[in-house]
């Protein structure tokens, strides 16, 4: 039996955008859409995206000795791996998370 409902997109601070949208999914679409939302809520988990952690880069140059130099600051890298085996399902197509331990 198919799944019916009206959609209304949202920016992130809550205004609606567009008209709303009726749709309807299959019992698939429907078992997908809900894999794709735990999935994302796993996602959304980690402390990269969670702490809206980011890279942070810098690049300095002296002009009098012409000498330069760049710094990377990166996450964690438990943080980056946490962020990479919650993100599995959505880099290869039907692949569950695993246990590492």
């Amino acid at each position: 039996m198919p799944k019916e409902m009206t959609l209304q997109l949202q920016d992130k601070a809550g205004h609606t955008a567009g008209e709303p949208m009726r749709v309807s999914f299959d019992e698939a679409e429907w078992n997908l859409l809900k894999r794709f939302a735990e999935f994302s809520a796993e996602v959304a988990q980690t402390p990269i995206v969670c702490d809206g952690r980011r890279v942070a880069s810098s690049l300095s140059y002296d002009f009098t000795t012409g000498m330069q130099s760049h710094t990377v600051t990166l996450p964690e890298k438990a943080e980056i791996q946490a962020l990479l085996h919650v993100m599995r399902p959505f880099v290869l197509q039907g692949a569950q998370p695993r246990s590492t331990g």
